[in-house]
């Protein structure tokens, strides 16, 4: 239950891109925004009112576009976008409040939301799956590259074919048109050495950056949630303004973090 609650977010936003309206309506760069402002305001709305995110969807019914703004600003506070207030930056903030504002695309956007605390559909487990082979397959390219020091994972393609919605096959290649030896310095390698292309497998599936980073973000959001000089940081980071007072926050909000 805990796995399938941490890959929902991502098969929401893989239901945003397949949507028919919203992919004809805007590009997958966009949705992919859509995606994150989305989840900023249920996980804000979720916490501030001690809700369930579908809970939290039904309070913001309606205030969608009063409530982006202040989404967009902090979180490209945080994340630095606007930081050099180029043209680029403004416009696809103007192009997310217009997103917002449109009442036919936040019906569809609420329409997809639902995936996220109701029950895995069909399609869950045919996304499941390729989730599954890509795994897999990003785990094959790892081993493969270390199978030789004058490789690296750079060298390689992976592809992931399904024959069918249960059989798939795996397919490595050299980035290189034609090839230029690096399958056969990987394969000399495992011949000389399987239990290392073995131990290789074992570690890139077992070990995952991406969910460390997780991990250490939701440590970071517990902490904050407490009162203290962390919560404190995080409130003075927000409302900085003017690079001198956002360096100033930024300094003291890493110290707090590093305590």
């Amino acid at each position: 239950e805990e796995i399938i609650s941490d890959l929902k977010a991502e098969y929401y936003l893989e239901k945003l891109l397949a949507h028919p309206d919203l992919s004809k309506a805007l590009n997958p760069f966009l949705i992919n925004r859509v995606w994150q402002t989305s989840l900023a305001m249920l996980t804000e709305s979720a916490i501030t009112n001690t809700l369930s995110l579908k809970d939290a969807q039904k309070i913001l019914k309606g205030l969608r576009g009063d409530k982006i703004n202040s989404i967009i600003d902090q979180m490209f506070q945080i994340q630095n976008i606007l930081s050099s207030d180029s043209d680029q930056d403004a416009r696809l903030k103007q192009k997310l409040v217009h997103v917002w504002n449109d009442e036919s695309i936040v019906r569809w956007i609420e329409s997809v939301e639902r995936c996220l605390w109701e029950k895995v559909d069909s399609d869950w487990d045919y996304w499941i799956r390729k989730r599954y082979a890509s795994t897999l397959a990003q785990a094959f390219k790892f081993a493969a590259a270390a199978m030789s020091d004058k490789i690296t994972e750079d060298d390689f393609i992976v592809d992931v074919h399904f024959e069918s919605e249960s059989e798939a096959s795996i397919y490595l290649t050299e980035l290189e048109s034609g090839g230029v030896g690096q399958i056969e310095l990987s394969l000399n390698g495992i011949r000389s050495n399987p239990e290392m292309f073995h131990q290789g497998f074992l570690h890139a599936l077992s070990h995952c950056s991406r969910t460390e980073l997780n991990s250490n973000i939701l440590a970071v959001v517990e902490k904050a949630l407490e009162a203290g000089d962390l919560k404190a940081s995080f409130k003075k980071t927000r409302e900085a303004s003017g690079f001198n007072q956002i360096s100033e926050a930024k300094i003291i909000l890493i110290n707090s973090l590093k305590e």
